[in-house]
């Protein structure tokens, strides 16, 4: 069996899972951004979903210390435990294709959650989940990242089905459609907002060419911009 001949990488790859999901915080930023068009959430505003299996909830064990980050609603993971301990757009979409197919799949819902909410909230998908990122934003994978949700949560042949049974199939289909209407609502806004942006607030559209850039709005963190 192939598992068995790549038992210590596949060991390894999943201890290392371990060490980069983490839960929702309700930890306050230790610091203000005063220089942003809009005042960040504080936690006691922040809709905290805690709706996962237990079996699931109980398999996560690091909590969010970072005193710099963008407290998220929902469970998410990041590309490492050391240095990148946010959640990082572009960065994820790749992160999904490792996780399909998996125990820890039931995490692209929460990350795109988590997507939703930044935008729903910040008017933008940061480049990563802090405040020296809301100048700028990473290339749009929202709506690639929905539908792999979407498709791979309603796939017959998954082996991690989410529904079982006639009647509970048909109901769960439903709600992941209604999930992928809200969804692709805001994926839509994004799009329009931010990279068509025909108000110029978010340097990323370049006029006349229908085409997109990177740009930064100087807000933020001025070290960290691009």
């Amino acid at each position: 069996m192939w598992n068995e001949n790549y038992k210590d990488c596949l060991t390894y790859i999943d201890n290392y899972w371990k060490n980069i999901i983490y839960k929702p915080s309700r930890m306050l930023l230790e610091y203000k951004v005063t220089n942003l068009p809009y005042e960040l959430p504080y936690a006691d505003k922040i809709p905290y979903a805690d709706r996962m299996p237990l079996v699931y909830k109980n398999a996560v064990k690091n909590k969010d210390i970072n005193p710099t980050s963008i407290k998220l609603p929902h469970y998410y993971f990041v590309p490492n435990d050391n240095k990148f301990t946010y959640i990082y757009y572009w960065d994820s979409f790749f992160m999904f294709r490792g996780l399909m197919g998996t125990k820890r799949e039931w995490l692209m819902n929460d990350m795109v959650e988590n997507f939703l909410y930044l935008f729903d909230t910040f008017h933008i998908v940061p480049n990563f989940s802090a405040p020296a990122s809301m100048g700028r934003s990473q290339p749009p994978f929202l709506s690639s990242m929905i539908m792999d949700t979407y498709l791979k949560r309603l796939n017959p042949n998954n082996p991690y089905r989410y529904a079982k049974g006639a009647v509970q199939q048909r109901f769960y289909q439903i709600s992941k459609r209604r999930w992928l209407k809200r969804a692709i609502e805001t994926a839509k806004k994004e799009y329009e907002l931010v990279w068509i942006d025909r108000s110029k607030a978010y340097n990323h559209s370049v006029q006349g060419y229908g085409l997109s850039r990177y740009g930064d709005r100087d807000i933020g963190y001025a070290h960290s911009s691009e």
